[in-house]
């Protein structure tokens, strides 16, 4: 055989080789980068659930304070309506909206609360 046949059938070999390298190199990219995708994706979910749990855990403290606004209220309505009724409808009406925007308060921390339970749902 000629050098030059020989040289001929190596390039040949070669050429045929040279996609089978270049294939398993993107493959290996591609594996490295979906591990690397798969690592953040899993460091944000963590963290994600992390302050889920603490904004939660907020607000439940905030449910407890409100909670506290409103018997504090009912209370010193009662203890006014002990001492005069047309007093207590005067301050009634006065500091009636206390009493509504705590109620409401605490019905948005639950649809909030109820909101996030189901995201945490959903990261695990």
């Amino acid at each position: 055989m000629s050098k030059e046949k020989a040289l001929k059938l190596i390039n040949e070999y070669l050429a045929k080789q040279q996609p089978k390298k270049v294939e398993l190199g993107i493959l290996s990219q591609i594996e490295s980068q979906t591990g690397k995708a798969d690592g953040l994706l899993k460091s944000s979910k963590n963290a994600a659930r992390k302050s889920i749990n603490s904004s939660i855990a907020d607000l439940n403290s905030s449910e407890m304070r409100y909670e506290i606004v409103i018997a504090s209220y009912k209370d010193a309505l009662g203890k006014i309506e002990a001492i005069d009724s047309d007093l207590a409808a005067g301050w009634q009406k006065k500091n009636n909206g206390i009493l509504n925007y705590a109620e409401q308060t605490i019905k948005t921390i639950s649809r909030l609360k109820k909101e996030l339970k189901q995201v945490l749902t959903f990261l695990k």
